[in-house]
């Protein structure tokens, strides 16, 4: 294990897609700055709660929590993704956003790490002895 949640090349990854989809949620408002939606909003809480979940569960004494987090971030990354989707569809992001772009690229690398390391929890928690 890593030696501090710091370390895991999720946590650095999720940690830039928040600060990428911090400026999309910016262009989204710029884009209808009278609007009342809380599409901005919401991509910025999903993406910060990915390496918040994530820090969450490595700091936990129970393997069980650890996967409850990371299954928790999964979700977010999910919702983060539809919320992106969301934007370009309303016409709030150019289709060619660079950061669009990156926070999708993002999604899709954070997804896969996820995966591996719910699987690699899983094999961990199948080895440890019958208490």
């Amino acid at each position: 294990m890593a030696p501090h949640y710091r370390d895991l090349i999720v946590w650095r990854r999720s940690m830039e897609l928040a600060r990428v989809a911090h400026l999309v949620a910016g262009r989204v408002r710029a884009a209808r700055p009278d609007d009342s939606a809380p599409l901005p909003d919401m991509l910025r809480a999903a993406a910060l709660e990915i390496p918040a979940r994530l820090a969450a569960g490595y700091g936990s004494e129970q393997l069980e929590r650890y996967v409850g987090a990371v299954d928790a971030a999964h979700r977010k990354v999910a919702r983060a993704e539809c919320l992106l989707a969301l934007a370009e569809e309303l016409g709030l992001v150019a289709p060619d956003d660079a950061e669009l772009a990156r926070a999708r690229e993002l999604c899709a690398d954070i997804a896969r790490l996820l995966a591996t390391l719910h699987t690699s929890l899983r094999l961990r928690d199948q080895a440890r002895p019958a208490e």
